[in-house]
C-alpha cells in the first residue's frame, strides 16, 4: 500500500488481541465455530469447501438448539458460522434467523460471513437487524466484472455505485439498515492476482 492505513474498527462479536491472550491464559473459550452446511449461490474459483459442503446427515434445528446450549455452558461469547455455503440461503433465511435467535437467547453473539446473493429481502434484513448478529459481506472486488469472475455466481449480482466503485446491493441494503454505523458489518476479501491492485481501494472502503 502507498500509505499506512489506520486500524479498522473491530466489528461486534470479535475480540481484541489482548482479550484473546487473556482467554488463553485463563483456559477460556471466547468463540466457537458451528457449521450449518447450506448450499451455496456462488462457485468461487478459490473456494476450498465445495466438496466438504456435501454432508449426508445435517443437524436438525432442534439438534442445533441442543448444541448451542452446550456451547453456551462452556462460556462461549460468540458463535462464528464459517463460510461453507451461503447461510442465508437455507429455507429462505429462516433457518439462520432461528439459529441466531436461539444463540442470542443462550447469551451468545453471532458472526456470519455471507455472499449476500441472492440479495436479501427487506423483511429478512429488518428481522436480522433485531438480532445480535454481525455480517461479513463478500467484497472480492469493486469492479463487477472482476467480482463475477472470482465468485462465478449462480444468481447474477445486483450492484450499487459508490465513490470507490461498485458494491453488491445486499451490502448496500445492510448499510442502509445501519449495520455499519452500529459496527456490525465487515467485508471479506480474498486477495489474489485478479484483485491485488484494488487492495488499497477495498480496504479504504
Amino acid at each position: 500500500l502507498d500509505q499506512k492505513l489506520s486500524p479498522p474498527p473491530l466489528p461486534r462479536g470479535f475480540f481484541t488481541r489482548q482479550e484473546a491472550k487473556e482467554a488463553r491464559r485463563n483456559d477460556k473459550i471466547l468463540m466457537a465455530a458451528i457449521f450449518l452446511y447450506p448450499e451455496c449461490s456462488n462457485k468461487c474459483i478459490f473456494c476450498c469447501y465445495s466438496e466438504k459442503r456435501k454432508v449426508k446427515d445435517k443437524l436438525k434445528p432442534e439438534e442445533y438448539h441442543i448444541l448451542l446450549k452446550e456451547v453456551a455452558e462452556l462460556g462461549v461469547k460468540t458463535v462464528f458460522v464459517p463460510g461453507m455455503g451461503e447461510p442465508f440461503l437455507r429455507d429462505e433465511g429462516k433457518f439462520f434467523l432461528n439459529f441466531a435467535r436461539t444463540a442470542n437467547e443462550d447469551g451468545m453473539y453471532v458472526v456470519v460471513p455471507s455472499n449476500l446473493n441472492p440479495t436479501p429481502t427487506s423483511e429478512f434484513i429488518r428481522e436480522l437487524h433485531t438480532l445480535d448478529v454481525s455480517v461479513v459481506g463478500k467484497l472480492e472486488s469493486m469492479i463487477p466484472e472482476v467480482l463475477n469472475r472470482l465468485t462465478q455466481p449462480k444468481i447474477p449480482y445486483d450492484f450499487v455505485k459508490v465513490n470507490e466503485g461498485y458494491i453488491t446491493k445486499g451490502l448496500s441494503l445492510l448499510m442502509e439498515a445501519g449495520f455499519n454505523a452500529e459496527n456490525r458489518l465487515g467485508c471479506g476479501t480474498c486477495l489474489n492476482t485478479l484483485n491485488a491492485e484494488e487492495a488499497e481501494n477495498i480496504f479504504r472502503f
